[in-house]
């Protein structure tokens, strides 16, 4: 029978995670605040209808969602635990079905979340052989390793911090900042317990400064900056937390300073982030704040350039929702100044700039 619950690890166990909009798993057993977190009550829904012989319902081979596989065949009986799943799935972020092997459970978790109306996830924890593997399990069935702005594997005994601090920025990216900051509190509990783990607690202060500047706080944002250079000065630093720092840096500048001052910096790291080989999502997110640098500074030719070689880059990626927000009517704005013609023109030019090619523009102008 399916249990609404956190993950337990053992060979016989799967994970359904149900949708969230913050992706949220749990860390550290049932009392961690994050567990609580996914078990809150969602608000009411209408469940699901429930499938019906020959009625030609929804399959996940119809309707394929998150990361459930499409099935080529339907699915026939086990209507009682359908049932008392559709009923936690109005209710709960997750679930656990639990059961010998070759019970089902596994087609079962994929049937009960493709009729539901959100995108579901199925969690395999067979293999897992101890609790603190199941939030990087979890990342990885949602995707967010590679996604990350550190995106690395980290050891004990950062295993349990690092994955709640990458899914409290999996909720900044969603634009839940409320959920992100109490995640981000939770994996700097966790990072202390451990006497202070100097890679998480950097890349934890970067996420507290990216989520300041959105709520309008440029002086916390500045402090936690600072706050994470220092962390930085003990360990390796990654290039993406370094890229990272320097656009937030770059984007107080502009609002200290003014636009043409931020463009100073903006250029720099550009070349210091491509000469890493940073992923090209982040390279994108630091060309989307130099063109609106560049729009602000009264240089619209020049931010269309910048904005069309971000968009070339992410290649259909979608951009979080506070990237979202750098680029928000920059468009029209430009459009409305240069003309469609002259507009389109830019355009061009600037889908076809490299990293490397848009760095040295940003860095020589």
């Amino acid at each position: 029978m399916p249990q609404a619950g956190p993950p337990t690890p053992s060979p016989r166990t799967s994970a359904l995670a149900a949708p969230s909009p913050t992706a949220s798993v749990p860390t550290q057993g049932p009392n961690s605040p994050l567990h609580a977190e996914l078990l809150r009550p969602r608000p009411p829904q209408t469940p699901p209808s429930e499938p019906t012989a020959g009625a030609g319902t929804a399959h996940p081979s119809e309707a394929p969602l998150g990361n459930l596989r499409p099935r080529l065949n339907s699915f026939v009986g086990r209507e009682p635990e359908l049932a008392s799943l559709y009923g936690d799935l109005t209710r709960l972020r997750l679930g656990t079905l639990t059961g010998p092997g070759g019970s089902g459970k596994t087609r079962l978790a994929e049937h009960a979340a493709a009729a539901h109306p959100e995108p579901g996830w199925l969690v395999e924890l067979a293999r897992l052989d101890h609790a603190a593997a199941v939030p990087g399990a979890v990342l990885s069935a949602l995707g967010l390793r590679e996604n990350s702005l550190v995106a690395r594997e980290t050891p004990a005994p950062t295993a349990a911090a690092d994955p709640t601090a990458r899914i409290a920025e999996a909720a900044y990216s969603a634009g839940d900042l409320d959920d992100a900051e109490r995640l981000l509190a939770e994996a700097d509990e966790e990072s202390d317990q451990h006497g202070g783990v100097y890679d998480v607690s950097a890349y934890a202060r970067l996420l507290a400064a990216m989520l300041a500047l959105q709520r309008g706080d440029a002086v916390r944002a500045r402090t936690e900056c600072e706050l994470a250079r220092v962390q930085t000065e003990r360990i390796t630093v990654p290039a993406q937390l370094t890229a990272g720092l320097d656009t937030v840096d770059a984007v107080l500048t502009a609002r200290e300073r003014g636009p043409e001052a931020a463009l100073g910096l903006i250029g720099p790291a550009l070349s210091t982030a491509v000469a890493a080989r940073c992923a090209e999502r982040v390279l994108a997110g630091m060309a989307e704040a130099a063109a609106r640098f560049l729009a602000d500074a009264g240089r619209p030719a020049e931010a269309v350039r910048a904005f069309a070689a971000a968009t070339a880059w992410r290649a259909g990626q979608p951009r979080s929702a506070p990237e979202a927000t750098v680029v928000d009517g920059l468009p029209e704005r430009t459009r409305a100044l240069l003309g469609p013609d002259r507009w389109a023109r830019e355009e061009a030019a600037g889908v076809a700039l490299t990293p490397a090619g848009l760095a040295a523009a940003l860095t020589a102008g």
